[in-house]
């Protein structure tokens, strides 16, 4: 698993955990763009957001 994907992970528990639909959602599209191909169906702005949840 990439770094990307275990930080995606654990703010998708974390988020699950607090409730925020918003953070939930785009964890769930950041997991299927990775299985699908990063590069063609990745939307960075769905990181920075799972980021600053982070952070």
């Amino acid at each position: 698993m990439s770094p990307r994907m275990q930080i995606v992970w654990s703010v998708l528990e974390a988020a699950k955990d607090a409730g925020d639909e918003l953070i939930i959602a785009a964890c769930r599209r950041i997991i299927v763009a990775d299985r699908i191909g990063w590069r063609k169906h990745g939307n960075p702005a769905d990181y920075r957001l799972v980021l600053d949840f982070y952070g």
